[in-house]
């Protein structure tokens, strides 16, 4: 029995010895676990909306808790001419926490940080951003490294970085672990460039020589307000009320006999608006939110043939001018396809010029009828006078 119980005293010892051998390197080196080391900036904004010159840089403190060592505020910028909607920029961390490790009196464990976007002062919506305001705990574990000799001191590395989204509370945050790091989500609804009108709607006649220049066009403008890019809850977007365009010319706003019973400035209800131009004149709206949208149709008018170019944010797309009838585009009516789009860089505009079509107006006839009875005349004169020479030839006696 005795010898039995040796044998398997043997065995239990070499399965032990069998399992240390397989844990002791796991317990000696923790190994490197999957690590949430990405910080992320998601800029939301309306189609249309472009981030301007010089990019957007968004800053965030890393608030140490404890005994945690400092770390400086970083940022992270959106480059210019990205363009609506999600525009997005990352800052890998590592490069930010490893020099930690050489820090003086930091021990193997963890150390946390409560990390936050910066939001400027006073009024940091004047430039349409809504920032993000939410918070995180960030978690780095150091552990220690073993001395290669001949060095005798051992060093720390990253071991391992955990990230918690925080909910305040009362009486205390919760904190929930995430793989997603620290993603940070703002919105940017920018107006209009302040160089330019936010839209102007233009009014040109070619072919000028026999064309009433005082024929009005009539247009119908429905606006709308930015569709996407917008926080829940916010009206930092909404069209500009009460809403009005101005109709210019090259001395400034018309008024007066020029208006021909037009209204001046002209009012819109519910973002819509029906005016009339002349040739040489314009509507322009000074300020609108970036990313608005509108439909825009001209009437159809006689003996003109209407196109029209549309400029988004200094972008002018190709001439527009309606499916032809019967062959001809004359005294058609002509809405701008697909709908126009209100940048907050460059110039807004549709610009509609209108041929005219020569149609020989009655008054060229009697203008020329004195020139006509001459033709006429003389044409009789010389019909009169061929029948009397032939006349003469015939009567003449036959030898």
């Amino acid at each position: 029995m005795r010898k039995g119980l040796t044998k398997f005293a043997l065995i239990l010892s070499l399965a032990l010895v069998m399992s240390l051998g397989v844990a002791i390197p796991a317990l000696a080196d923790p190994g490197t676990p999957p690590m949430t080391t990405t910080l992320t900036k998601n800029l939301v904004m309306p189609d249309g909306v472009t981030v301007p010159a010089g990019g957007m840089t968004f800053n965030f403190n890393f608030a140490a808790q404890g005994s945690a060592p400092a770390i400086a505020n970083q940022s992270v910028t959106i480059p210019a001419g990205s363009v609506g909607t999600t525009a997005t920029a990352t800052l890998n961390l590592l490069p930010v926490l490893e020099p930690l490790t050489a820090t003086t009196g930091l021990n193997a464990g963890y150390y946390d940080w409560i990390v936050t976007e910066v939001v400027p002062t006073p009024n940091p919506s004047a430039a349409g951003v809504t920032y993000d305001t939410s918070s995180f705990r960030l978690r780095v574990h150091f552990a220690n490294v073993a001395p290669t000799p001949p060095n005798t001191e051992y060093t720390l590395r990253v071991a391992a970085v955990e990230v918690f989204t925080i909910t305040p509370g009362s009486p205390a945050n919760t904190y929930t672990k995430t793989l997603d790091g620290l993603v940070f989500t703002n919105y940017f609804n920018p107006t209009t460039d302040p160089n330019f009108p936010a839209l102007r709607v233009g009014k040109t006649i070619t072919n000028r020589e026999n064309a009433n220049l005082s024929t009005l066009f009539t247009f119908d403008l429905a606006l709308s307000a930015p569709a996407t890019g917008v926080p829940s809850g916010s009206n930092i977007a909404d069209l500009p009320a009460p809403l009005t365009g101005t109709i210019m010319n090259a001395d400034g706003p018309v008024a007066g006999a020029d208006l021909a019973g037009r209204t001046n400035p002209v009012a819109f209800t519910a973002g819509e608006a029906t005016f009339q131009l002349r040739d040489g004149e314009w509507l322009e709206i000074p300020v609108l939110p970036a990313g608005s949208t509108y439909t825009l149709t001209e009437s159809a008018a006689d003996e003109f043939a209407p196109s029209v170019i549309v400029t988004v944010g200094g972008t002018s797309r190709a001439a527009q001018t309606p499916t032809p009838v019967g062959g001809t585009t004359v005294g058609l009516p002509l809405t701008i396809d697909p709908v126009g789009v209100i940048g907050n860089v460059g110039a807004n505009s549709a610009e509609f010029t209108n041929a005219h079509a020569f149609v020989p107006p009655a008054g060229l006839v009697m203008d020329n009828l004195p020139l006509l009875a001459i033709i006429v005349g003389a044409a009789l004169l010389a019909l009169l006078a061929a029948s009397r020479n032939r006349r003469r030839i015939e009567e003449v006696p036959v030898a």
